[in-house]
């Protein structure tokens, strides 16, 4: 006799569910979990890493400890140990960069040579991570009285002084980054006992005559509060100072991450599946064509999520102990995101919805359907059209009438 598929995935009770996640399934049911190939290519990963950073230790223990004057004792493991602590004396980016030199296993990424260029931030935005939040620029989004105030007078000094604010809305010349999701996430007295800061910032950008998008103006906060940070300009452009300039742009690097990782990551591509994993699992038979079309795509998924939400979300796990906004502020993100409510603020917003997440519905709802360079677009567009001829064909092949 079979099992019934209802009892053997249960929805969580939502009383006892992970704060701000989606609906998700009690525990890891009985062959859903990782092969064990799966389990050997995440530990070799991890050992991989572990040993590429011991070599960069024991590279450069020497040198670490000639710089700071420390002597090898009559100790048991000849000083071996020290060689963790020159992570406490990085001074500036170059001491990170020189400590994988020149004994390291992992390839050091492509960008590490151009991430402060403006060309590679904006391109960042089209290629890059988290390629989904791009949107033209309307005159309502900058105008005055909008909470982002560009003015020809903030962009004429990088642009020229023939540049027109009018004619590059017209020209759909202008693009836009807005991280209102992260409004308010923390608030000052978290931030300051946590030594985490967050930022809600919109970045605006301008594609040049080369079609190269690049940031020509950033406001690190939604609201700004020239009484409580008057040495802070409201709005930075290339023109301020190269310190001042590099910091905004950390600022909407920083926030993308938190975003890619929580939301478009963690939420999209994972947890919200899940959903549609269980639903599936608990209401379509085997052998129904739609089932069969759709379990490729679940494997692992409940097996990954089971990990995630204890490793990643958890207290004390990967948000909580590296992100800036901590155990709690990102299970708020996550609430937001998924919910359109915060769990411990007032934020409301708009909830998940399926038909938004489509390809087709995000490009023409954030009209880049012509961005040039978006080959984000250029290529999942590609596959969206062969995935939907593809399900088309099985459907129409197995129903040969709308009977």
């Amino acid at each position: 006799m079979f099992d019934n598929p209802k009892d053997t995935f249960q929805w969580v009770d939502p009383k006892v569910r992970y704060p701000g996640a989606p609906p998700y399934v009690i525990g890891l049911p009985q062959g859903e979990g990782f092969s064990p190939f799966k389990i050997f290519f995440f530990d070799f990963t991890a050992l991989i890493s572990v040993l590429s950073l011991l070599l960069a230790q024991i590279a450069h223990v020497f040198g670490y400890f000639a710089k700071h004057g420390i002597e090898f004792k009559g100790v048991a493991d000849f000083g071996l140990i020290a060689s963790l602590a020159p992570t406490d004396y990085w001074e500036k980016l170059k001491d990170l960069t020189d400590f994988f030199k020149p004994f390291t296993l992992l390839p050091k990424p492509l960008i590490a040579d151009s991430w402060e260029e403006d060309v590679e931030f904006g391109k960042q935005f089209l290629q890059g991570l988290n390629p989904v939040l791009m949107t033209k620029c309307k005159p309502e989004d900058i105008g005055a009285g909008s909470k982002f105030s560009v003015t020809e007078e903030h962009l004429k000094p990088y642009l020229g002084d023939n540049f027109s604010l009018t004619t590059a809305l017209e020209q759909d010349k202008l693009y836009l980054v807005d991280y209102k999701i992260f409004d308010n996430i923390i608030d000052s007295a978290q931030e300051d006992q946590l030594g985490r800061y967050t930022c809600s910032p919109l970045c605006l950008f301008y594609l040049n005559e080369k079609e190269e998008l690049l940031p020509i103006a950033i406001k690190i906060k939604q609201k700004y509060d020239k009484d409580t940070n008057p040495e802070i300009p409201e709005i930075f452009t290339p023109k301020s100072s190269q310190a001042e300039w590099k910091a905004a742009k950390l600022a909407v690097s920083a926030t993308d991450i938190a975003y890619q990782g929580i939301i478009a990551h963690l939420l999209d591509t994972h947890l919200v599946i899940e959903v549609c994993a269980v639903s599936t699992y608990r209401t379509l038979t085997p052998d129904h064509i739609l089932y069969q079309l759709l379990k490729p795509h679940f494997f692992d998924t409940l097996a990954i999520n089971y990990m995630a939400r204890s490793v990643f979300l958890g207290r004390g796990g990967f948000f909580d102990s590296t992100g800036a906004l901590g155990y709690t502020s990102s299970n708020e993100l996550l609430s937001r995101a998924y919910w359109g409510e915060g769990l411990s603020t007032d934020y409301t917003g708009e909830p998940w919805e399926f038909y938004k997440k489509a390809l087709p519905f995000s490009l023409e709802s954030r009209e880049v359907e012509n961005l040039p360079n978006y080959y984000y677009k250029d290529d999942a567009s590609l596959m969206w059209k062969a995935t939907k001829k593809y399900v088309s064909d099985v459907i129409r092949n197995h129903y040969q009438n709308s009977q």
